[in-house]
């Protein structure tokens, strides 16, 4: 398994793109820099932590059964999940219905990953549009200071193919530790701390097995707060 740098031309798309997809699929992981600005990453958090503070907590104990439109939940650990975590989900199944502001900028950054997913994997679904009894769940998902983490977890490799991780914040900046993981075929862990900054985006095959280490453990636990490991994923079940 190794981790290289891809580019996007200007237009958007995938330089060398037979390449590319034949590295994700052999179990290589490619990893976009400024794929989103810095600027744009930091309005999304901004904007994800009013709506939430105006949202009430999804009481769903898994991620599995979840409720259709927009929705927030507080995960610290639940009992029926079988992989263990930290975090706060935020899901947008209904970007339209969103105040304007949000919409626009959600809306953009969404978009340009189901494109970016669609040429990559070959499965062409949108945002907004189901494909084959799938819809892709655009979500923000936020891995506080003070102990967030995702366990080690894996994915069927279809219908999704190439999971895409946008990082909205970096390390160093809004936290300290704290990273994704990737195993090889041989157990190893491949830990991408160095390559995830602020607007990077990052690809690899779904089944790949990953985990997202612990942000920050020290220090007190702050879910209200614009600090910690922030990112926008696109899930599609």
């Amino acid at each position: 398994m190794q981790v290289f740098n891809a580019t996007l031309t200007p237009g958007g798309d995938v330089e060398a793109l037979a390449s590319v997809q034949s590295r994700l699929i052999a179990g290589d992981i490619a990893v976009v820099p400024n794929f989103v600005d810095p600027a744009q990453c930091e309005k999304i958090i901004t904007d994800t932590i009013g709506w939430a503070a105006r949202t009430e907590n999804c009481a769903v104990d898994t991620s599995i059964d979840t409720p259709s439109g927009n929705w927030f939940r507080r995960d610290v650990n639940p009992e029926k999940s079988a992989v263990k975590r930290v975090l706060q989900t935020h899901d947008f199944g209904d970007i339209p219905a969103l105040n304007t502001p949000m919409r626009t900028s959600l809306g953009a950054v969404f978009d340009r990953m189901a494109r970016l997913q669609a040429a990559v994997s070959g499965v062409p679904a949108r945002v907004g549009a189901a494909h084959d009894g799938h819809s892709l769940h655009p979500q923000i998902i936020h891995y506080p200071q003070g102990g967030g983490y995702f366990g080690r977890h894996t994915h069927p490799l279809e219908p999704q193919r190439i999971g895409l991780i946008v990082s909205l914040s970096e390390r160093g900046v809004a936290f300290q530790t704290g990273s994704t993981v990737y195993y090889d075929a041989q157990d190893n862990a491949v830990d991408l701390d160095d390559w995830q900054t602020a607007g990077s985006v990052t690809l690899f095959r779904y089944d790949i097995p990953h985990a997202v280490t612990e942000v920050d453990g020290s220090a007190q636990l702050a879910f209200e707060q614009p600090t910690g490991r922030w990112v926008a994923i696109m899930p599609f079940h």
